[in-house]
C-alpha cells in the first residue's frame, strides 16, 4: 500500500519540483519542499500506527491462515514504504545540483544495510528480519540524502527535525506496540475498540495536518 502511496505522489510530485528547481530560484523552491516534508513526516508515523492497529486483522480476514503471522511485518514494510516517499523530496539536493555523482553511493550503502541486516538476523527472525532490512536500506539513504543536501552539496537546507522524531517514533512503535497492547485484555471487543479510537486519532490528525498543509500553499511565494 506504501509503494502505491509513494508511486502515486511522485507521478505528481516530480513534474512540480522539477518545475520549481527549474526557475533556479531559492525563494520558489525551497519553501515548498520544506512544506513537502512538513506533510510527509507526520503521515509517515499514521500510516505506520494504522498498519499496526489493522495489521494482524486484515490478514486474518483477507488471507489464509499460513499467513497469520505477516500482520506484524506488514507495519515495517509500510514504514518503509513511507520513508522511500520522503525521500522523494531529500532527492532534490540532486536534482538541484544537476550531478549524479552520489546517486550510485547511496543506493549502494542502502542496499549494504539491507543485505546485513538480512544475513545477520533472517536465522533467527525470518521474514520479519527481511523487512526490518528494507527498512534499514530505506532509512539510511533518506539519512543520507539529507546530509548531502545539507552539508555536502550544501543546497538543500531544509528542517528534518520532524521527519527524524517521526521515523524514530515509528521505529519505536513496529518494535514495541502489539495490538491488544492498550486494552491489555486480548478480548476481541476491547482490541476492536482500540483499533476504532486508534483509527479515529489517526484521521482526525490528518485532517488536521491537510488543513495546516492547505494553509501553508496558501502562504506560499
Amino acid at each position: 500500500v506504501a509503494l502505491v502511496l509513494k508511486l502515486a505522489f511522485s507521478r505528481t510530485w516530480d513534474p512540480h519540483m522539477v518545475d520549481w528547481i527549474a526557475t533556479g530560484d531559492q525563494q520558489v523552491y525551497l519553501p515548498r519542499l520544506q512544506t513537502a516534508t512538513s506533510i510527509i513526516s507526520p503521515l509517515v508515523l499514521l500510516t505506520t500506527l494504522l498498519a499496526l492497529v489493522w495489521g494482524d486483522t486484515l490478514f486474518a480476514i483477507v488471507f489464509p491462515p499460513a499467513y497469520a503471522n505477516a500482520g506484524a511485518i506488514m507495519p515495517v514494510l509500510v514504514l518503509a514504504g513511507m520513508l522511500s516517499t520522503l525521500s522523494l523530496v531529500a532527492i532534490a539536493t540532486e536534482t538541484i545540483s544537476g550531478k549524479a555523482r552520489y546517486r550510485l553511493p547511496v543506493y549502494l550503502a542502502g542496499l549494504t544495510s539491507n543485505v546485513a541486516v538480512c544475513v545477520y538476523f533472517i536465522p533467527s527472525h525470518g521474514a520479519l528480519a527481511a523487512a526490518y532490512g528494507t527498512l534499514a536500506g530505506e532509512a539510511l539513504v533518506l539519512l543520507l540524502w539529507a546530509i548531502i543536501g545539507r552539508w555536502l552539496l550544501g543546497n538543500l537546507k531544509i528542517k528534518w527535525g520532524t521527519s527524524y522524531t517521526c521515523v524514530i517514533a515509528g521505529i519505536f512503535l513496529c518494535l514495541t506496540y502489539r495490538p491488544g497492547n492498550i486494552s491489555s485484555t486480548g478480548l476481541v471487543a476491547s482490541m476492536l475498540m482500540e483499533q476504532l479510537v486508534v483509527t479515529t486519532l489517526c484521521l482526525a490528525c490528518a485532517f488536521l495536518i491537510g488543513y495546516m498543509a492547505l494553509e501553508k500553499i496558501r502562504e506560499l511565494p
